[in-house]
């Protein structure tokens, strides 16, 4: 199965043995294990509470076969205990940005992502523990759909927001009094402080 829509994620923060970014200004940010620099540049991953679904961006590939990407609730000997197990095709070689999305159910469960190679070599991406009960009140964006002249109101809390359009190309939009304005009419996604996913559409 291989998925890849406009969705991004929450910063990166996994194992002992991956330097990781703070938050994804910097697409050159490369995740590196213990053997290298991984095949792929991670930029970011998030679990969309709302919408059930798992999404991650890539800047680069290299020799990307497929993720693999385990659900489990529970350890043993240090292992995950895998209830679920997903297939992800990859880019292969890609230079560009890449988002991967699909629905998963996975409330206060963990989540293991690897990456594995065309000769079958793999490495570990990112780990989280999901817990949506957890999660802050999210931001709303009031209205939505807007319209092109009138922009939209962001409600909540925030300290970034970032916009892409549907080919992952961050737009530089205008925020003022707390409205976002000045963008074209089309599908937008909002990535609020790093986490919070919110589909906008401009008429």
């Amino acid at each position: 199965m291989s998925i890849t829509s406009p969705s991004t994620v929450f910063d990166i923060s996994t194992w002992d043995n991956i330097t990781v970014a703070d938050d994804f200004t910097d697409l050159s940010v490369h995740i590196v294990d213990c053997d290298g620099t991984l095949p792929i540049t991670l930029v970011s991953y998030e679990y969309d509470c709302i919408q059930n679904s798992l999404s991650w961006i890539t800047a680069s590939e290299s020799n990307n076969d497929y993720f693999r990407i385990k659900v489990g609730s529970t350890f043993k000997d240090g292992r995950l205990v895998v209830e679920d197990e997903f297939i992800i095709d990859g880019k292969g070689n890609s230079s560009s940005t890449s988002l991967y999305s699909f629905d998963l159910i996975a409330d206060s469960k963990y989540i293991q992502a690897t990456q594995v190679d065309y000769d079958g070599t793999s490495s570990y991406v990112f780990q989280t523990y999901i817990n949506c009960e957890a999660e802050i009140s999210p931001v709303i964006l009031s209205p939505n759909p807007a319209t092109e002249n009138k922009g939209t109101e962001i409600i909540g809390n925030y300290k970034t927001i970032r916009i892409y359009d549907i080919t992952a190309k961050e737009i530089k939009a205008t925020i003022r009094d707390n409205r976002i304005i000045n963008l074209s009419n089309g599908l937008y996604i909002v990535i609020i402080n790093g986490k919070q996913k919110v589909k906008l559409i401009i008429n």
